[in-house]
């Protein structure tokens, strides 16, 4: 409870929950928000650091709106932060469908020749409603179909979903295909195939799945720990992760990668978890 990053409290304000237990000069229930703009930087302060990003559909609740910031917490990870009040809005629609194209763009109108308007990322999800010449109508244009996919329609494989985004820049707290960091990889590729995901890798490290040990056989799904790194069991011998070495999402032999990171400062990995029972999938 007193990990900043999931704490909905700024000293100024707290979520109700918390009177009791942190103190705040007023405290209130939030106000439901949806973000409305492609992607929009969580920052630890109004115009600070980037601590994650959040996309376009994510729910978020405002605890507090200043001139130009409002202090969020996200649904989808229990983040708090600042973000933007013109990455806002204050009418959320119930999510249809989710990106699942790295990239894709809204368009003004059900035409491949009109003017896009926003560019969304995989793992966004919109409130779909009319249908037109193979584009859906969403709340700020048209967005073509063989982008997305129904929010019933689970994948079930995140390594697939990771698979994806090889070759996408690597960047420090990003969430999306514009630029993803290792814990938002991971995070990104559970969320899509319908698993809870902390954004953080110290978080993934105590929270997902179960403990394996090094005597266990590592199986595509499974996740491998640094202290402040994580990658996907992709096949044998095999690994995807983003990473600041490549400065981008990469597939690579294990053990060339595990001597590097530990010939390079990294160290020796730290923890092995599996998603069950995902761990494993062909």
């Amino acid at each position: 409870m007193t990990d900043r990053r999931r704490l909905a409290s700024n000293g100024r304000v707290a979520a109700m929950d918390l009177k009791g237990i942190v103190t705040a000069d007023t405290y209130n229930n939030g106000q439901k928000a949806q973000v409305s703009v492609g992607l929009a930087d969580l920052c630890r302060a109004p115009d600070g650091a980037r601590d994650r990003q959040l996309l376009y559909g994510d729910d978020v609740t405002i605890y507090e709106t200043l001139e130009n910031h409002s202090f969020v917490q996200s649904q989808k990870d229990a983040y708090v932060g600042y973000v933007a009040n013109s990455a806002l809005c204050t009418t959320p629609l119930a999510p249809t469908h989710q990106v699942m194209a790295p990239l894709c763009h809204i368009y003004d109108m059900p035409d491949i020749k009109s003017k896009n308007v926003t560019l969304l990322a995989m793992g966004s999800k919109i409130h779909a409603k009319d249908e037109k010449n193979g584009f859906v109508a969403v709340r700020e244009g048209w967005i073509h179909t063989s982008a997305i996919s129904s929010c019933a329609d689970r994948l079930k494989d995140p390594v697939a979903v990771a698979a994806r985004l090889i070759g996408v820049p690597y960047l420090w707290g990003g969430n999306s295909a514009l630029g993803i960091d290792c814990s938002g990889l991971v995070q990104l590729s559970c969320l899509i195939c319908g698993l809870e995901c902390p954004g953080d890798s110290d978080m993934q490290s105590e929270e997902l799945g179960k403990l394996l040990n090094e005597k266990d056989t590592l199986t595509r799904g499974d996740l491998v720990f640094w202290k402040g790194h994580v990658a996907w069991v992709s096949g044998p011998n095999k690994l995807i992760h983003a990473n600041a070495y490549h400065m981008a999402t990469v597939e690579e032999d294990m053990k060339a990668t595990l001597d590097r990171i530990e010939t390079t400062g990294g160290g020796r990995p730290i923890g092995l978890r599996r998603i069950s029972p995902l761990g494993g999938v062909s």
